[in-house]
């Protein structure tokens, strides 16, 4: 051997051995030391068959193709895998080319040792075959397209939600299998993911839920909660898109069965609310009628605002009773035509307080025996009975306050004629922003002045 090809044999990074006719190992580079296990050439050169580093399950096959390169070169394969005995009986996978060198007995053997690659690729096969069995047992279908809506893969569950074989499933296109509107809205949603995708800062493992309709294999439809995200290849563009799909039908089911149950629940509210507040009307007749426009008012006004339904229903309830309280005035002091003197009219200041005595007990809801209790007090704190102001007023006792305003000088009273809704109006115009919440003054006005609200 040369000097120049001695010095590759013995640099390379790759345990290289010349072997002879008989399998005799007559020369060794230092990783094929280091691979073997022993300590020096010595140990191996002209010593060691190549045939004593090869596996009992591998012998045989080594014995073979060992024979085949005497008879002709090219009857063994060149390139192939075995498992590699040490000193020390370790196994270790590796990856041999040989040939024969022109006009010898003698072969050279490259031998490279991938026990680590194998033990990766073993991991990543039984991280496969075990995410395989999760997506092959899992009930929510597993369904990926292509970025050009392309099936690519659809887990057996599909069978369960839409009837469809998985082979069935990959042959429909996705506007065979979603409705019209949810297939434009799919369509929608991954027109704004791909707007996304072209800023320089996005959250690459962002995912969507949203909510479609499917049609099933026999033409029926079913409502299913989906999340997708994109697949991305190692630079982090999407290449293919990941949906998870659930049948909603149950969850419907049930969001159905506690909105009746809600709605139940109100009209046994409303129904008691009602009867009490009849109680009130009937011991102060000259106010008969009056919680109920106080209260369609009031609602009216919430409306505008943008409260949501949840509120105005508690708002509705709080109104229909918020002088409740008066059950405990005297009955000739509310129908006193002479007018109140300082000590009624104080007795009379009451009736919020007692009101959400009444009130505080029952398990509402929505705060109403607040609303009651703060539906007198002002602003700027010159209400009663706590003389509180500002934003420590609930926003639904600022606009029963407007509503109640505006109703009680529009109205008859025994003590007094009816003031008129242009006096009552110009009220509310003038204290804005002083006695009354401004936005609930303006939305107040607005409903007049746009002819959107009048009392019956």
């Amino acid at each position: 051997m040369t000097k120049k090809y001695q010095t590759i044999f013995e640099t390379t990074g790759t345990a290289m051995a010349i072997i002879e006719g008989d399998t005799t190992l007559s020369l060794v580079n230092n990783e094929f030391v280091r691979l073997s296990g022993y300590s020096t050439k010595n140990e191996i050169e002209g010593k060691k068959s190549w045939i004593e580093f090869a596996a009992k399950h591998d012998l045989a096959r080594m014995k073979e193709y060992h024979r085949l390169r005497r008879i002709d070169p090219n009857a063994a394969p060149k390139n192939y895998e075995f498992q590699f005995v040490d000193r020390q009986g370790n196994l270790k996978d590796v990856h041999i080319t040989t040939s024969m060198i022109p006009g010898t007995k003698q072969s050279v053997a490259s031998i490279l040792d991938i026990t680590e690659r194998k033990r990766m690729e073993e991991a990543l096969g039984e991280r496969e075959k075990h995410y395989r069995l999760l997506a092959e047992n899992a009930a929510d279908v597993i369904w990926t397209v292509d970025m050009n809506m392309g099936p690519t893969y659809i887990s057996p569950s599909i069978t369960r939600l839409l009837g469809y074989t998985v082979e069935e499933a990959r042959a429909k296109s996705m506007e065979e299998v979603f409705t019209p509107a949810s297939f434009e809205a799919a369509m929608k949603a991954l027109a704004q993911e791909l707007e996304i995708e072209k800023k320089e800062h996005k959250d690459l493992s962002r995912t969507r839920p949203l909510e479609f309709e499917l049609i099933r294999k026999d033409g029926s439809t079913v409502p299913v909660e989906i999340n997708y995200s994109f697949l991305r290849d190692s630079e982090g563009r999407p290449v293919q898109i990941l949906a998870i799909a659930r049948d909603a039908s149950r969850r419907r089911q049930a969001e159905e069965e506690a909105k009746h149950s809600v709605e139940k629940l109100i009209n046994a509210m409303e129904n008691t609310i009602q009867a009490m507040a009849m109680i009130v009307e009937m011991r102060d007749p000259y106010t008969a009628g009056h919680q109920r426009r106080v209260t369609r008012l009031a609602c009216a006004i919430a409306k505008r605002m943008g409260l949501s339904n949840d509120q105005l229903n508690g708002l509705r309830l709080a109104g229909l009773i918020h002088d409740i309280g008066k059950v405990r005035v005297p009955a000739e002091i509310l129908t006193n035509p002479d007018g109140l003197s300082e000590a009624e009219f104080s007795m009379i200041k009451m009736h919020p307080l007692i009101g959400y005595e009444i009130l505080k007990t029952i398990e509402f809801s929505w705060p109403i025996a607040q609303i009651v209790y703060q539906h007198h007090e002002r602003i700027d704190g010159s209400g009663y009975p706590s003389g509180i102001s500002g934003d420590d007023i609930i926003l639904e006792a600022r606009i029963l306050a407007v509503a109640d305003v505006v109703e009680a000088m529009a109205s008859h009273r025994p003590y007094r004629p009816a003031c008129g809704i242009d006096k009552a109006l110009a009220e509310i115009s003038q204290k804005r922003s002083i006695l009354y919440d401004p936005k609930v003054a303006d939305a107040c006005l607005q409903l007049f002045k746009e002819k959107e609200f009048k009392f019956e």
